[in-house]
């Protein structure tokens, strides 16, 4: 999920931007729609902004759960050690008691927006000598307990409506590296090695031992990634971590095929039948490039518009929709929740053919590669290589 600051502002719409029609009184909500299929949570990731007002009333009609999209985070809970903040997380909460709402908690341990001075002892970068090992694995345990410890004092009967952990999020990368299952050679990795994961599952299930702890990561659908992420799954399983669920971030894009996607559902569910899977953060893009949810790799634009004006943008991104859900429902037995993230298009405020770049307030034109046929993920549109939907830019 992406910091504040990343996220496009809002816009004055200029003379001829295209709208949403309004929502039909009778149309059904998200969470009946997928909640008849036995998916127990139908959430989204929101922040303040979102508990106030029309959006507010939109997640109460829509959602039974959310997913807290930046107030759970190492750097948003201690800024500095020993100095724990949870004033943003505690108005989510007061949200979610207030409207019976579950809450999919995010996230304990991560690479990315985790104060820098975790990494540190004074001016020097840890390393991987044991007294650090001690010092950052003191550290992982100190602020693991301090939100438990919140949590406990804030509900003490026992009734959170926080009901799983993200533990570990986006370990594996998506290349190779030199380190085991292609993992991501983050300053976790670097001082503490592969078992920072393992501990840090075990210090979730010592002191949240009534929620589910999943591992969560983005493009595990993408098939090569698939495969590490799967390994790296059965090798926390051999060694006994109470991995309880897999997250599926699902951050797509309109040229990838929905079943890759399914797939990696299958897959995990081989691996283990009784491992819970959860779509985490699901988003559809409709530019041709998608670097997931990386918030590590260069800033650069990747922003690629596939479309050449919002009519096409949105009847495609529709269609899209229409495919994933009907892959949902084939695979509801498998999901126990299902949350939605930030969209990345089109952007509000752009005008007609314009769509905004994601974390950007830019707008850019967008093309099309040929008449896209609104069922045909085998069909390959006029210009484009055989087996893709979207031409290269």
């Amino acid at each position: 999920m992406d910091d504040d600051a990343t996220r496009t502002p809002a816009f004055r719409d200029p003379p001829g931007a295209l709208h949403p029609a309004p929502e039909p009184a009778d149309a059904p909500a998200l969470k009946d729609v997928l909640g008849e299929l036995g998916i127990g949570h139908i959430g989204a990731a929101i922040d303040a902004r979102e508990t106030t007002g029309d959006a507010a009333g939109l997640v109460g009609r829509h959602f039974s759960a959310f997913t807290p999209e930046n107030a759970g985070k190492p750097e948003s809970i201690q800024p500095a050690e020993g100095q724990f903040t949870f004033d943003r997380l505690d108005e989510l909460l007061d949200f979610a008691d207030r409207y019976s709402l579950t809450v999919y908690g995010h996230v304990l341990v991560w690479h990315s927006q985790t104060p820098a001075w975790f990494f540190r002892d004074g001016d020097r970068e840890l390393t991987a000598g044991p007294a650090d090992r001690a010092l950052l694995k003191a550290r992982m345990e100190a602020h693991i307990k301090a939100v438990a410890d919140h949590l406990e004092a804030r509900y003490p009967k026992g009734d959170s409506p926080i009901w799983a952990w993200d533990v570990v999020n986006e370990t594996v990368a998506d290349g190779a590296t030199a380190n085991p299952h292609n993992m991501r050679d983050s300053r976790w990795f670097q001082v503490l090695g592969e078992g920072y994961v393992d501990l840090a599952f075990h210090l979730a299930r010592r002191y949240f031992p009534a929620a589910k702890l999943f591992i969560n990561d983005y493009n595990t659908d993408l098939p090569q990634k698939r495969g590490d992420y799967l390994e790296l799954i059965g090798a926390l399983q051999s060694r006994g971590v109470p991995v309880d669920g897999v997250g599926h971030q699902v951050h797509t894009d309109v040229s990838r095929p929905v079943y890759w996607l399914e797939e990696s559902i299958a897959a995990v569910s081989a691996l283990d039948p009784n491992l819970l899977q959860a779509v985490t953060e699901l988003d559809v893009s409709a530019s041709t490039v998608n670097r997931g949810a990386d918030l590590a790799g260069p800033s650069t634009d990747s922003y690629r518009p596939a479309f050449e004006n919002g009519a096409e943008t949105a009847a495609a991104v529709g269609y899209y929709y229409r495919d994933l859900f009907a892959m949902l429902r084939r695979n509801s037995r498998a999901l126990a929740s299902v949350t939605f993230g930030e969209q990345a298009t089109p952007g509000a405020g752009c005008g007609p053919g314009r769509s905004a770049v994601r974390g950007s307030s830019r707008c850019r034109s967008m093309r099309i590669c040929g008449p896209r046929r609104p069922t045909g993920e085998s069909w390959t549109p006029r210009g484009c290589r055989p087996g893709q939907v979207m031409c290269p830019e």
